[in-house]
């Protein structure tokens, strides 16, 4: 696969009165009509973990006027994924986000279509909607602040959160329509699901739920840190009210998008389950095995990825076919497919120079674009980091990051055309 660098240009930010961000790559911020984005608004050098009394402004943001509607507030958010704000499918113009009312954690729902500023309170908190806009899935936002607490809501309680493997916690069905919520994947399930051993036993905790295109099933991720401080996942499928329990990978995986209804693209490391195994007991920090981890820690991020079998793979996710490798072994981003899924839109981390790169994989023409390299200053914790997290518009013609490149965070919408064009021309070419 050929690597191009091909800039696009940035059409639209957000003010600079106030730091903006959307959150994680897998939700759109677009309304349906296309002419406002939802946004969280925060003071313009935040950069903590927040804590219970923390607020974020829910705001609409119109780029062609740069005006920001604000529309509510909350408490129940993090830097990294946000309050999970986003439009309901199938509605013209609700929006959803979290929030907390005393040590609780619910969601909220808000028609603007109408013009309205009434707010449905929710019994429980939501992160995944179905494509039909009847259903929402949502780990237990207590527990991973307790265990994740970068991807957790400060404030809140929840049953089990002293348990490593509760089974009154998990992953929670929400029926909007119904008001009605369920426990549908106990963490203690999962934790008993095949022959991962964990000793001493350490807390585990389920996250980024995901449905896939026509909800007919969805994935989430089993997590937990060996008593080392290593974070080791496995991936898990299942049917919508929790039954036919699938695992998909347990090589490391991190993160990944639905390609279809039964293939998920996930960045991986394949063949290396014997590698976790020797993890999750700490034997890697025996003194016979630590030298060789240090000279592996060594090498170069493209020899490491190669000896890890690092990259992009899509999984058949009932495992009828093997896993096939997407474009190269390039570092673990944040991937999303555009509609007609020709393109995978992706993002590094920070390089040597503190510049992130954001790329689009031509899956059809077998060529990588790097269409822009935005700075990212020094943080002062890791988990304060500002991923540009892209995401597509409805029509995947636009694209959305959080950049903290200006010192503190906006949402940038980049024009990928000039790529679209280069593509077409090679094509006729």
């Amino acid at each position: 696969m050929s690597h191009v660098d091909l800039p696009c240009p940035v059409v639209a930010s957000t003010p600079e009165t106030a730091a903006h961000f959307v959150g994680f790559h897998d939700v759109c911020p677009w309304a349906p009509a296309g002419d406002a984005l939802a946004v969280l608004r925060i003071p313009k050098l935040f950069e903590r973990t927040p804590g219970p009394d923390d607020v974020a402004e829910i705001c609409l943001w119109h780029p062609t006027s740069g005006r920001v509607d604000l529309v509510g507030t909350t408490t129940a958010w993090n830097l990294q994924q946000g309050t999970r704000l986003q439009w309901r499918p199938g509605a013209e113009r609700t929006l959803l986000w979290n929030a907390r009312r005393g040590d609780r954690f619910h969601g909220m729902m808000l028609d603007l279509s109408g013009g309205g500023t009434e707010v449905l309170e929710l019994p429980c908190p939501i992160y995944a909607l179905h494509p039909s806009g009847r259903w929402s899935l949502a780990p237990g936002f207590a527990r991973l602040n307790r265990y994740y607490e970068s991807y957790g809501y400060a404030g809140g309680m929840e049953a089990g959160l002293d348990c490593t493997a509760p089974a009154e916690d998990g992953i929670w069905k929400l029926d909007l329509e119904k008001g009605e919520s369920a426990l549908v994947v106990p963490v203690a399930r999962v934790a008993a699901f095949g022959d991962r051993v964990m000793d001493p036993p350490v807390p585990q905790f389920l996250t980024h739920p995901a449905w896939n295109p026509s909800g007919t099933r969805f994935c989430f991720i089993h997590r937990w840190f060996t008593a080392q401080g290593d974070m080791l996942s496995r991936l898990f499928v299942c049917a919508p009210d929790g039954s036919d329990l699938h695992l998909v990978s347990d090589d490391r995986v991190s993160h990944f998008d639905w390609y279809d209804d039964d293939t998920i693209c996930v960045w991986a490391r394949i063949g290396m389950k014997q590698l976790g195994q020797l993890r999750s007991r700490g034997l890697l920090q025996s003194p016979l095995v630590r030298p060789l981890v240090k000279v592996a820690k060594s090498l170069r991020p493209d020899l490491k990825r190669r000896l890890n079998n690092a990259g992009y793979w899509k999984f058949d996710v009932l495992g009828r076919r093997p896993p096939e490798l997407v474009g190269e072994r390039i570092e673990d981003g944040h991937q999303m497919f555009s509609r007609d899924r020709r393109w995978m839109l992706t993002d590094t981390y920070p390089d040597a120079t503190r510049h992130q790169t954001l790329m689009l994989f031509d899956l059809a023409g077998d060529r990588i674009y790097d269409i822009a390299r935005l700075p990212a200053p020094e943080h002062t914790h890791h988990d304060f980091r500002c991923d540009l997290h892209p995401r597509w518009n409805r029509d995947s013609t636009l694209i959305a990051v959080d950049s903290d490149g200006a010192g503190f965070r906006q949402v940038l919408i980049i024009d990928p055309s000039p790529v679209f064009a280069a593509a077409a021309e090679r094509k006729v070419a």
